[in-house]
């Protein structure tokens, strides 16, 4: 998605932070309710409406403005409206909108209002704005999505209506592609028609771009988390004032090396030539894994030795990134690039072993360094903690993940905020791209597929040689031999040449000999 920044208005919500200071919390004075409003206390589970529903009817529930507050178990720090919170999480058990999940696996943001239908309704999410039919009969019921939330101070406030015309469908914003097929379309009348030459936009002189790479990133999932009001940056910025390019999509294997080897150069894997993240080198007897730092500058190397330019190729004297997925640091505008990183991942992240669990607000504290940069005049920003949290949670992006997307967005207002008191966040363009996607977690429970001993133990009856070890299959000759690159996502598999007897690992086989 890409958008001219001069369109778009920043807001910023203030949550009513405490000032830092020990002292106890003011007592908290509930205003008065404005006509029409109904009041939801934060410190019970429910509240009825005494509103009686049939199954099917209309119904309408909307927070009022402005929005009042639920601090949770009293503190300030811990402020929430009708929307609720991936932020921050003080609970042990399940939530209620999600009894059968973790607490800390949940898809509906905690602390947010809710509603049921009937004394034992199913609940259901309703956030700042709810808009549907009664799934249910019976007297309508809504609460705050808290297991505890007896000490919990203040209440929402929202109204409901049963009866309301429905607003006016929006028309979706045009993409490029859709744009460019209505152009073709012909006039209906019998003159010639008139073709307008379209002129772009002046692009100004010291225009700058900033690519936001997140890794993993699924955008339904991030479409709807900005429908909920979690992502304010990433709505008003991408959603609000940005261009779809909805006719992309990711190349095969779909594997952040991959992808990003194909998104800095404008070219497929059989151009660029990294098609493998992990794989066994045939020739040398050894892996090679791309996510380990002795091989970092190798598959930059791939893509040089082919003479396929690459982003920072077209650019080489104000191009600036933070660390990215190969070759990691770029020298150019900032000298000592990587101690200069290290320094800030150090003091951001606390200590070193701590700088692989921060690595948002790491990439994040150096992108802010760059944006006050002048010579950088292209920025790539990857930031990869969405996708370590897909891949290490039962329901993805539909649940555990969710937290690090929303305080994702809160990197994005941070290097926003830096571009603006630098006087160049009007100038600048903004690109949001992501490598590929995570299925699963929606519908379906995410879990582990052994290939290793599920596949060539269970059905070949073959040892395997992985990236880690080697495992023997009881019974199997030493020469009864396959190899296996271990990575999440997706798994390569190198097989002996002939047949499975032949320990030939010499060379490349095709599918077609392979198979038999």
């Amino acid at each position: 998605m890409v958008i001219r920044s001069s369109a778009m208005l920043f807001v910023a919500l203030s949550l009513g932070l405490a000032s830092g200071s020990c002292s106890a919390a003011p007592a908290y004075r509930p205003q008065p309710l404005e006509p029409g409003a109904f009041a939801v206390p934060g410190d019970q589970a429910w509240t009825s409406t005494g509103i009686t529903l049939a199954r099917g009817q209309k119904l309408l529930i909307e927070e009022v403005e402005p929005a009042r507050q639920v601090l949770i178990e009293g503190d300030e720090r811990q402020a929430v409206s009708a929307r609720g919170t991936y932020l921050f999480d003080i609970e042990q058990v399940a939530y209620p909108l999600e009894p059968d999940r973790l607490h800390d696996d949940r898809r509906y943001p905690a602390y947010c209002l809710m509603g049921r239908v009937g004394d034992d309704g199913v609940p259901f999410f309703v956030g700042f704005h709810f808009q549907g039919l009664a799934q249910e009969s019976g007297t309508l019921w809504l609460g705050i999505n808290d297991p505890t939330p007896q000490s919990n101070v203040g209440g929402f406030a929202c109204r409901i209506a049963q009866d309301y015309p429905d607003p006016p469908e929006l028309k979706p914003t045009h993409t490029e592609a859709e744009t460019s097929a209505e152009s073709k379309e012909a006039p209906a009348t019998s003159e010639p028609p008139v073709v307008k030459p379209s002129t772009p936009p002046a692009t100004p002189a010291d225009a700058s771009v900033v690519i936001f790479f997140v890794d993993g990133l699924r955008p339904d999932v991030v479409t709807e988390m900005a429908e909920w009001g979690q992502m304010p940056n990433f709505k008003e910025l991408f959603i609000d004032n940005g261009t779809w390019v909805r006719n992309s999509f990711t190349v095969e294997p779909s594997l952040t090396l991959i992808s990003f080897a194909s998104m800095i150069t404008g070219t497929y894997a059989n151009r660029h030539g990294v098609k493998s993240q992990a794989y066994y080198d045939r020739e040398a007897d050894q892996y090679i894994n791309g996510l380990s730092d002795q091989y970092f500058t190798r598959f930059a190397a791939e893509v040089e030795e082919r003479g396929v330019k690459a982003i920072y190729d077209y650019f080489p004297d104000s191009f600036a990134a933070c660390a990215m997925p190969f070759e990691p640091l770029r020298p150019n505008i900032l000298l000592l690039n990587l101690s200069e990183w290290l320094h800030r991942a150090i003091s951001t992240a606390g200590y070193v072993s701590n700088i692989r669990w921060e690595m948002d607000a790491v990439q994040t504290r150096f992108a802010v360094d760059i944006a006050s940069t002048p010579q950088a005049r292209v920025m790539l920003v990857w930031l990869p903690s969405n996708d370590v949290a897909s891949e290490h949670t039962p329901h993805g992006q539909f649940g555990g993940a969710r937290q690090t997307i929303a305080r994702m967005d809160g990197h994005l207002g941070e290097i926003i905020d830096r571009l603006k008191i630098r006087h160049r966040f009007e100038n600048t363009y903004f690109i949001l791209t992501s490598d590929h996607g995570h299925t699963g977690g929606h519908e379906v429970v995410n879990k582990r597929f052994d290939v290793k001993r599920e596949v060539f133990h269970a059905y070949f009856q073959m040892n395997v040689m992985s990236m880690w070890a080697r495992f023997d299959y009881p019974g199997a000759p030493p020469s009864r031999i396959g190899a296996v690159s271990d990575c999440d996502g997706a798994v390569g598999i190198f097989l002996p040449r002939g047949n499975v007897d032949s320990g030939d690992l010499a060379a490349p086989e095709t599918y077609a000999t392979l198979a038999h």
